[in-house]
């Protein structure tokens, strides 16, 4: 983004890409997919933590990357992706009967819209709010912790989390 530090929804699908990559699942090469894109009003973190006014800087683009378009979800939490909202979860046929769990930063949210058309059950969750997605965390069958790379020092402590909460539990 122009205005932001997080990855617009063109980063994040190549970012989900490469996941998906080291998942050893099929990816999709972005050039294969259309893409739009449609002018938006300035915004974003970099002008919040300036204390910047949005209407001093020139509009940006957001662009959509059209990827199975026709895979829409049965079900969504009720409330909007924010980006650090504790659990967001989502229910969608993929005909894979497949739990998918990330625990990351607000960078995850950038990535559900594609994330959410590739597994029948998705969890994303913010790291600070981990425990509360325990149960889910101990059902998947593919945990991702992601981690933009301000955040990495943070990796580790939470792979340490995550190994205590497998380790105490009945599983």
């Amino acid at each position: 983004y122009r205005y932001d530090s997080h990855w617009n929804y063109v980063g994040s699908f190549i970012g989900v890409q490469a996941m998906y990559g080291l998942l050893g699942m099929p990816q999709t090469d972005i050039m294969s997919l259309e893409v739009t894109k449609e002018s938006l009003p300035a915004s974003g973190d970099l002008i919040i933590l300036g204390g910047l006014n949005s209407s001093d800087y020139p509009s940006f683009y957001e662009y959509t990357v059209h990827s199975k378009d026709w895979i829409h979800t049965t079900w969504e939490t009720e409330e909007p992706v924010l980006l650090n909202e504790s659990i967001y979860k989502t229910e969608a046929d993929c005909g894979n009967d497949t739990r998918f769990v990330m625990v990351g930063d607000s960078y995850r949210n950038y990535m559900v819209k594609y994330i959410k058309k590739d597994f029948d059950h998705c969890t994303f969750v913010h790291r600070e709010h981990f425990l509360e997605a325990k149960d889910d965390i101990l059902a998947a069958n593919v945990l991702v912790l992601e981690s933009a790379e301000r955040y990495d020092y943070k990796s580790l402590a939470d792979m340490e989390n995550l190994i205590q909460l497998f380790s105490s539990s009945d599983q």
